[in-house]
């Protein structure tokens, strides 16, 4: 019979950030991950490090003043010279229907925090993948956006509510295709993944 490996690396002060019981030493609880690293067979199967970076926002409004945000400012290339144009983004309010609601670019809004999180809960040897964006709170800008100037405190307002990512479809298509039944829009967004029980694991808790 396989018998399980479980390797534990920890920091100094490495229980901050630990949720529930310290998993740190044991078998058991929950943890903040700084980092992450699962073999099984002496392969690599899960590897994965806390990010922290950032995402525009960007204002779509409909012609009856309906509005949607998303992290990409919207454009295709027309054929005939390549020029760019915004695109549009046709919402449709489920999978079955045909009837879409047409929203044009309106403005930048400005910037949020994203931050990509791991959590491991050794119990049900299950790593939680988080995606997670915030308010933006830095005392400057991370770039210049020549959309316009930031309102960063607006933009984290508005994206708590009908923010899209990784809209983009074809480079000469003239609209963005969203299903709003089928695309996820809150700012915590959540991969889990199943390790196998001859997984072998080693962490670093997050000290931050």
């Amino acid at each position: 019979m396989k018998r399980n490996v479980l390797v534990l690396s920890i920091v100094a002060l490495g229980l901050i950030g630990c949720s529930g019981k310290s998993g740190a030493g044991g078998t058991r609880g929950k943890v903040d991950c700084y980092s992450i690293r699962v073999t099984e067979g002496g392969s690599t199967v899960f590897n994965a490090t806390y990010s922290a970076s950032f995402s525009t926002v960007y204002e779509y409004k409909s012609a009856d003043g309906k509005k949607l945000y998303t992290s990409t400012h919207l454009i295709f290339y027309n054929y005939n010279d390549s020029t760019a144009k915004d695109k549009t983004i046709r919402a449709y309010s489920n999978k079955y229907t045909n009837d879409y609601t047409e929203y044009t670019f309106s403005k930048f809004v400005g910037f949020l925090t994203k931050e990509n999180n791991y959590y491991l809960d050794l119990g049900a040897r299950t790593i939680d993948s988080e995606i997670k964006w915030s308010e933006y709170k830095y005392a400057s800008d991370p770039t210049t956006i020549a959309d316009g100037p930031s309102d960063n405190k607006e933009a984290y307002r508005c994206a708590k509510s009908n923010f899209y990512t990784d809209l983009t479809g074809g480079s000469y298509e003239a609209y963005a295709t969203l299903r709003l039944d089928l695309v996820e829009s809150s700012l915590k967004r959540h991969t889990y993944t199943l390790l196998g029980e001859d997984s072998s694991i080693s962490y670093t808790a997050k000290w931050f």
